[in-house]
């Protein structure tokens, strides 16, 4: 069975020392949402929503 995209992608960024992580609301490439909205959304334990437009930009902080 394949894994949800929003679970491989909490895999692949679970090494990686960021802080943030910024969701845009451009149409293409669709990474954004498809991958990164997904973590945040899907992720609370992990990712807190701290800001976003009224436009769809997504800014998520790191709290573990």
């Amino acid at each position: 069975a394949r894994e949800p995209a929003f679970i491989k992608a909490s895999r692949l960024l679970d090494p990686v020392p960021v802080s943030y992580l910024v969701v845009d609301e451009l149409r293409l490439p669709v990474i954004g949402k498809r991958y990164a909205a997904a973590v945040g959304a899907n992720r609370p334990q992990d990712w807190r929503l701290v800001f976003n437009t009224q436009s769809g930009t997504e800014v998520y902080e790191r709290v573990r």
